[in-house]
């Protein structure tokens, strides 16, 4: 293995070894009631009443796409870097450097494809508010 696929090998999982990091040691979470009604008369009773809407079905869809879009947008940002290592590394070889523009196309094409997706669903969830 060449010295370049070393170095880029061993980035690669460093930064997937501190990805796990992240998830395992991340910040603690309390469990919520969802099925728990905000009408109770108090208001401050459950976390979710707190969260100003999202105990409804609309804010719940609003909240997972959001966070769907960012873990897109981060999958996207780390295939950029791959076609941009590929391309680099393609050494003038015709087939490495159409390999490196499809990733990076296709990456920026699945970004384009997220994003619409999440204004096509805040169209709608905002239609039946």
């Amino acid at each position: 293995m060449s010295a370049m696929k070393q170095v880029i090998t061993r980035a690669m999982l460093l930064l997937v070894g501190l990805g796990v990091a992240g998830v395992v040691y991340g910040t603690p979470v309390q469990a919520i009631n969802l099925f728990e009604r905000c009408e109770s008369g108090d208001a401050s009773a459950t976390e979710v009443c707190k969260a100003d809407g999202t105990d409804t079905v609309a804010g719940i869809v609003g909240n997972v796409t959001s966070v769907l879009l960012y873990a897109i947008g981060a999958v996207a940002v780390v295939m950029i870097v791959i076609g941009g290592i590929k391309y680099a590394t393609s050494n003038g070889n015709a087939e490495n450097i159409k390999s490196a523009k499809n990733t990076i196309m296709y990456a920026v094409i699945g970004l384009v494809a997220a994003i619409c997706a999440q204004v096509m669903v805040i169209f709608v969830v905002n239609a039946f508010k």
